[in-house]
């Protein structure tokens, strides 16, 4: 199912989708580029080109704007 993720105003920062990936969650900017990818089985977050960036979920982060 695809998770519509809004800032304070409202604006669309992008989409959690866990069902494209079988074990896996994936965050896609707003015009649907993938930015990470959440392996639930390894507790690890990766980049798309498969580096590891983090341990635990951490997509969410990938979804804010840089300032």
């Amino acid at each position: 199912m695809m998770h519509a993720i809004r800032d304070r105003n409202g604006h669309l920062l992008g989409h959690l989708d866990d069902k494209a990936l079988s074990n896996a969650i994936v965050a896609r900017n707003r015009l649907g580029h993938i930015v990470a990818i959440y392996d639930v089985p390894s507790n690890t977050t990766r980049l798309p080109n498969g580096h590891t960036v983090g341990y635990g979920n951490t997509i969410a982060a990938f979804l804010v704007p840089d300032r």
